[in-house]
């Protein structure tokens, strides 16, 4: 299953759907304990409205799970985080039942039934868990993979997969590009020293250094007779480094090794019984073996584009060796007319009824503005929008007013030109409430990458790489990048959004918008990536 063109997980799915059955059938225990009753139970269960009552309580467990990132299994790793947002989110979806009573008691299942249902699911939900993590026999096999090139957009690829076990994909090597490197001698280099390395290719057997974060349960099934990919800092992401033969696995590291040349992808693909093949190659011309690539295809093996890969597991299209005719010749990036229809329409009727909801909380921040720092409520500034037109922005003021504008500058987290009231309603994106006008006008929109200042715009379109293709669509509040990434004030954090923002314009869909107006609210209940 994908949203818009990013692959969910099966282990993800199993989960969603298994877990909603275990709570119904948690609540239909609970219901015969309460009862005491064969026949009662099944009067209660042939009255109208029964399954409305249970559906509502699979719904609110099924929602507090998502919202606290239970679904996302890159997001939990240890055991203890677990069994805590499994208790925190299951306490919240009984407050949010409890309320749904309060207003409706017909909505309740009865006099003791929550009571005992409670510890009943809890139960459930977290030996349903453990039993998953452990790997249940119906999961599917890993699937193998073998990596064609020692290019950027491989490395970035191995990462990606290495911090995802989730994915439940294993990469058995690499191939390198230069045959003549396996009989050149490399001597270990310094982190610092990657950029220099990434010109120069592995001898056979040695390895690549590529940083997988804080996962370090991610290699609990990996062949530990390969050679390992040593972690780097947080900040090098996805550069390389040469290891020794010797060099010990340590609890964040990763196993793969380069097992051969590019030439010998037929003969190491059978060998390693890898199912699948992945052009990674920074340099094709004089260096795809066709024919080798075309018997493997015969034989049932994949062959795919590393870029199509990384794009169908992380939901964004890496810049690293990205070529015009990829873009081109890519599937997506369709804007038939009544798809901007349809979401010009939601936009508008989405916003109307947001303003309603949202005006007396939009009075409270003006007045609490206007305590602390007097006039002017409202902020504007120019943005570039469609077509690379610019407007006027329209937030919350939430700086000090400056009666002469500054110098452009990226917003830091310990900002000293916030105010007080300014931090908090940055945090949960209460600034942002006078944007829906800028949408009913036709500026804007409620999702679509997020718009620049005309300064910034010029300099990023001449550091990186296809950023005005973002000028697309029209600016959103939100977008794919804002809740993937939050906020970016670096060229290299805006270079990470950029390939959110073309993942989300190749993929442009009601449903991919509907599922980022989800993480949107999660974004808002956390308060998390606000500056």
């Amino acid at each position: 299953m994908k949203i818009g063109g990013q692959r969910i997980p099966g282990k993800t799915l199993v989960l969603i759907l298994s877990e909603g059955a275990l709570i119904g059938c948690g609540l239909l225990f609970a219901t015969a304990l309460r009862l005491h009753d064969l026949d009662a139970l099944r009067q209660q269960l042939s009255e109208a409205g029964t399954l409305a009552r249970y559906l509502l309580v699979i719904a609110a467990c099924d929602l507090a799970l998502y919202y606290y990132d239970l679904y996302d299994l890159s997001m939990v790793r240890r055991r203890t985080i677990l069994f805590a947002r499994l208790l925190q989110a299951l306490g919240v979806a009984c407050l949010i039942l409890a309320v749904f009573y309060y207003v409706d008691p017909d909505l309740s299942l009865g006099r003791g039934v929550a009571v005992i249902a409670a510890p009943i699911i809890i139960s459930f939900v977290i030996g349903w868990r453990l039993l998953v993590d452990a790997g249940l026999p119906f999961l599917r096999r890993s699937q193998r993979i073998l990596i064609m090139g020692s290019g950027q957009v491989g490395k970035s690829l191995a990462q990606e997969i290495a911090a995802r076990p989730e994915l439940n994909v294993e990469i058995v090597g690499f191939l390198d590009e230069e045959p003549s490197s396996r009989n050149t001698s490399i001597e270990p280099a310094a982190p610092e020293a990657a950029t220099e390395f990434d010109r120069r290719a592995p001898q056979a057997g040695n390895v690549y250094a590529i940083d997988v974060g804080s996962n370090s349960d991610v290699l609990r099934n990996s062949d530990l007779r390969r050679l390992s990919f040593a972690a780097v800092s947080e900040g090098d992401i996805g550069a390389a480094v040469p290891a020794n033969f010797d060099t010990t696995p340590q609890s964040t590291e990763s196993a793969f090794s380069v097992l051969g040349t590019v030439g010998d992808v037929e003969r190491v693909a059978i060998r390693e019984a890898a199912d699948m093949v992945v052009l990674a190659l920074s340099e094709r011309r004089g260096q795809m073996p066709l024919k080798e690539l075309l018997n493997l295809k015969f034989l049932g093996i994949q062959v795919e584009e590393a870029h199509d890969m990384y794009e169908r597991i992380a939901g964004r299209i890496v810049l690293d060796q990205l070529s015009p005719s990829w873009l081109i010749l890519s599937n997506g990036f369709r804007k038939s007319q009544a798809l901007l229809a349809a979401k010009r329409t939601s936009d508008i009727v989405i916003s109307l009824v947001a303003f309603l909801m949202m005006f007396p909380v939009a009075v409270l921040v003006a007045i609490a503005i206007l305590i602390e720092s007097g006039r002017p409520l409202l902020f504007r500034q120019q943005r570039i929008g469609l077509r690379g037109e610019t407007f006027q922005i329209i937030k919350f003021r939430s700086m000090w007013h400056e009666s002469t504008p500054g110098k452009p500058a990226w917003t830091s987290d310990q900002d000293p030109r916030i105010t007080r009231v300014g931090q908090f309603i940055r945090k949960f994106r209460l600034d942002e409430i006078p944007q829906l006008i800028n949408v009913l006008l036709g500026e804007m929109s409620l999702i679509g990458p997020r718009p620049e200042q005309p300064q910034f715009v010029q300099m990023l379109e001449r550091n990186i790489p296809y950023y005005g293709q973002r000028h697309s669509l029209r600016p959103g509040i939100t977008g794919w990048a804002q809740v993937k990434c939050g906020y970016g004030a670096t060229i290299q954090e805006s270079r990470m959004k950029l390939e959110y923002d073309l993942f989300y314009i190749k993929h442009l869909s009601l449903t991919l918008d509907l599922a980022i107006l989800f993480e949107t609210g999660k974004v808002l209940l956390s308060g998390r990536g606000a500056k």
